[in-house]
């Protein structure tokens, strides 16, 4: 293996681990505002959630971005149309293998910079009618 694959793919799996990080982080966020964390890195063929949880009896599709910083945009300007669509496709999935018929609603919890506070964006998007 090339040394440039080698640092490819390290960099590839330090990526996931501070992913992981932030997800972790992003999920005691809510569990300390009284969530209840249903699903983490829920995927399915075409779609993933990163959080599904209840807030009350809203159940909730959470979208977690974390940049080290906003120098080349916000984490909330990357929950782009096609990410949303992912995260309804799995919406759809896990409500129906759930049997959940009450409110959803599709939330973003955001960080720009590190050890910045997140920032929860409620509806942050809506499933477009033809998704």
């Amino acid at each position: 293996m090339s040394p440039a694959a080698s640092r490819g793919r390290t960099g590839e799996r330090s990526h996931r681990r501070v992913g992981a990080r932030q997800e972790a982080d992003a999920r005691a966020f809510l569990e300390a505002r009284g969530w209840t964390v249903l699903a983490v890195n829920y995927t399915v063929r075409g779609g993933e959630a990163d959080i599904v949880a209840m807030d009350g009896d809203t159940c909730c599709f959470v979208e977690v971005k974390a940049r080290g910083s906003a120098v080349f945009g916000t984490a909330a300007e990357a929950v782009t149309p096609r990410k949303a669509r992912r995260i309804v496709v799995a919406a759809r999935r896990w409500l129906h293998e759930h049997a959940l018929d009450g409110p959803v609603r599709f939330d973003a919890l955001c960080r720009d910079g590190a050890g910045a506070p997140w920032v929860h964006v409620p509806d942050a998007f809506r499933p477009e009618a033809d998704t």
